[in-house]
């Protein structure tokens, strides 16, 4: 299967010039955004803060252009026909992707401001990509594939942050790292078994989803103004309310694994999309 996804790709890759040259437009128009960001940076006087934005982000992209190019043959709609370009749905999903080194690294750093206008940036285009793929027939593997994807590393990484700043605690980081243990050890199991589901969200994984977003909103702002609830009951319910969700989240995805693999519809299934 990898070997055909390959050649395809390296076939696509030699006859759809309009295709090749959009991913990697999108790869330099990228990387010019990052570096003027970076000069800035220099400008204002955090050298070390615009040297590891531009290293770490600049890296991402790279082998977020590699890992497109490899699986050219997933840029194609419902009706499986190759896309001629990187439809503007994927694009606005990988900009989640290149949002991820600079939030982690200015939470790291205590710019918490900047962090939280990031990641409200991040979540707003975990809606619009859907949108867009919908509203204008966007739709394609690719996005199916990366979309997920983008959600968890986002979210992983923020709450591990969190995690060793000691901003929320050990258990319920580990709730959320088995939520997604679980979702990728089902999604390759049945894809070693050779049927691998589609991957849509689920209603439970949508209004997580929102919870978790709303959380981590939550979560920045109190760490932004620590005197609005600090030591409060504003934080104990805000940890159980998560808990809670990715439990949920857990227990849904568990029932959809196992009735999948009992009626033996694994095409035709939904699994929970990760957000």
């Amino acid at each position: 299967m990898v070997l055909r996804r390959l050649d395809e790709s390296k076939r696509l890759y030699v006859r759809r010039r309009s295709l090749r040259r959009s991913v990697y437009r999108l790869m330099w128009a990228v990387l010019i955004v990052i570096a003027a960001v970076s000069v800035l940076l220099f400008y204002f006087g955090d050298v070390v803060l615009g040297k590891q934005i531009f290293l770490w982000t600049a890296s991402l992209v790279v082998l977020y252009t590699v890992f497109v190019l490899l699986n050219l043959g997933a840029v194609k709609g419902p009706d499986g026909e190759p896309r001629n370009s990187i439809q503007p749905a994927n694009m606005v999903t990988a900009v989640r992707f290149f949002l991820v080194p600079p939030i982690v690294i200015l939470l790291s750093k205590h710019y918490m401001v900047w962090a939280l206008v990031l990641y409200c940036i991040a979540a707003l285009t975990d809606i619009i990509d859907g949108w867009i793929a919908r509203r204008f027939g966007q739709e394609t593997l690719l996005g199916v594939m990366l979309d997920p994807v983008g959600d968890i590393v986002t979210t992983w990484a923020v709450f591990l942050i969190f995690l060793v700043r000691g901003i929320v605690p050990l258990w319920l980081f580990m709730l959320l790292t088995i939520r997604y243990t679980q979702f990728f050890a089902g999604v390759g199991a049945l894809a070693v078994m050779g049927a691998l589901p589609r991957l849509r969200a689920t209603v439970v994984g949508k209004i997580v989803g929102v919870v978790q977003s709303l959380g981590i909103i939550i979560i920045l702002s109190l760490a932004i103004f620590p005197g609005a609830a600090h030591g409060g009951p504003v934080r104990i319910v805000l940890h159980t309310v998560l808990g809670a969700a990715f439990v949920s989240v857990i227990v849904s995805q568990t029932v959809i694994g196992w009735k999948v693999v009992r009626e033996g519809g694994f095409t035709a299934r939904h699994n929970e999309g990760g957000s």
